[in-house]
């Protein structure tokens, strides 16, 4: 499905197992968390748009205002996914940060819920996303899930809050870091696949090692999952935070 907005296109990419969502303009971004969400009800689970409304009501009670960035959901129901921006200006020019919320099932049948940290970054006309899953969880059956899970909500919104700057201060240690001879290292930071870590290589061989800022390496991980969000998650976009934060 592709949304359009005058002569800007949106899109929703829906394939046999996922939906997913990234928001390139802010103006589009509740009638995507709508249809996001609508999506997900379909498949007749309705708690996690409870859960995230709790998220958004915690946080707007803490003073911060939500703007809606991804989201991506199983179609299997088994991991749904809401990213969040914290709607005001930034220090760093070309930088936002915000939240990331994601509830699941896991195999024994039990509900999980864990958060990131979201940094997004424009550059060169391109939105990078960085998570960084880090912070308190939460599984339990879903009687127990249901019964507690607005305190945990608190928790882990408290949690969120006050380690937004740890984030900020990855981004700009990273922009700065030089890779030198280390960019091998680091490829195995991500986490990932010989075959991507050997794509992102390629990628960086136009440039002089010494010249590679951390950054830069991140970036890359962050570009393939732009392309393959819809069917690889936000795995990508995890690797390039762990990029970000890897000491060298």
């Amino acid at each position: 499905m592709q949304i359009f907005k005058g002569d800007e296109m949106q899109e929703m990419t829906i394939t046999e197992s996922a939906v997913s969502v990234l928001v390139e303009d802010k103006n589009d971004a509740a009638n995507l968390y709508e249809q996001m969400l609508t999506m997900a009800d379909n498949e007749g689970f309705k708690g996690d748009r409870r859960i995230f409304q709790e998220f958004i009501d915690a946080r707007t009670k803490a003073g911060e205002k939500l703007v809606f960035d991804y989201g991506f959901n199983w179609r299997t129901f088994d991991r749904v996914e809401a990213g969040w921006i914290v709607n005001e200006t930034s220090s760093i020019a070309n930088i936002e940060t915000g939240y990331s919320f994601i509830i699941g099932v896991n195999p024994r049948d039990e509900l999980t819920m864990d958060c990131a940290l979201l940094l997004t970054e424009t550059f060169e006309g391109t939105k990078f996303r960085y998570l960084n899953v880090c912070g308190p969880s939460f599984t339990s059956d879903r009687e127990i899930f249901v019964k507690h899970f607005r305190e945990q909500v608190e928790v882990f919104s408290s949690f969120l809050a006050g380690h937004r700057q740890v984030i900020i201060d990855a981004y700009q240690n990273a922009a700065t870091c030089k890779v030198g001879e280390n960019l091998d290292k680091l490829l195995l930071a991500s986490h990932l696949a010989q075959s991507v870590r050997e794509d992102v290589a390629k990628n960086l061989e136009k440039y002089e090692k010494s010249e590679i800022a951390q950054l830069q390496v991140a970036r890359e991980f962050s570009r393939i999952g732009n392309a393959r969000f819809a069917h690889q998650g936000n795995r990508y976009f995890e690797a390039a935070s762990r990029i970000m934060f890897t000491q060298i």
